[in-house]
């Protein structure tokens, strides 16, 4: 006995159609294409993370099948699929806009709006013998480092978008994929 039809299955977040004639809950292709229907479709998951609210997503990707003949032609093993590297402020879910990157890379590059705080990414405060300090610190090479300590927020804030651009210029030099390594040299 096979699984159920194409025709009796229901939409993935109220769009996707699973055509697949296999089971999906272990296929790397389906998690990464039903995550991404997440981020476009999904009220709740939007309410939690408000960037992705008014996302696109491309009406052929909407069928799984053509989605993985997309997937299994990209370097995607161990990266995440982006959305806004090849274009600045991207909101659309297409062939054209996404590409996979590291996870390293895809973390540099996320702002984290809702996390940072009073202060500019990067920047936090500090008190240490009644003197208030600002740090800066970047991830760099996948870990949090400080980069400097300075005694005003710009300082912090110069220091910590100095670091974040030699960063991305050193990933830029050693990227062997020219897509990203022309999307990261625009982001100098």
């Amino acid at each position: 006995m096979t699984g159920p039809s194409v025709r009796s299955r229901r939409l993935v977040y109220g769009v996707g159609v699973n055509d697949s004639d296999y089971v999906t809950n272990v296929c790397p292709y389906y998690s990464v294409w039903a995550n991404a229907l997440r981020r476009c479709f999904s009220t709740k998951y939007q309410q939690e993370k408000p960037t992705y609210q008014g996302c696109t997503f491309e009406e052929s990707w909407k069928t799984f099948s053509v989605f993985k003949a997309w997937m299994e032609q990209q370097d995607w093993q161990g990266k995440a699929l982006d959305k806004d590297l090849l274009v600045q402020g991207n909101k659309h879910y297409g062939p054209n806009t996404c590409i996979f990157i590291t996870p390293a890379l895809n973390n540099l590059l996320t702002l984290r709006a809702n996390d940072r705080g009073a202060y500019p990414v990067g920047v936090s405060s500090y008190v240490t013998k009644g003197c208030r300090y600002f740090k800066a610190s970047c991830s760099l090479h996948a870990q949090r480092k400080t980069v400097g300590t300075f005694k005003t927020v710009q300082e912090a804030s110069d220091c910590y978008k100095a670091a974040k651009l030699g960063h991305i210029a050193t990933l830029a030099a050693a990227e062997p994929d020219p897509r990203i390594k022309a999307a990261l040299l625009r982001l100098r």
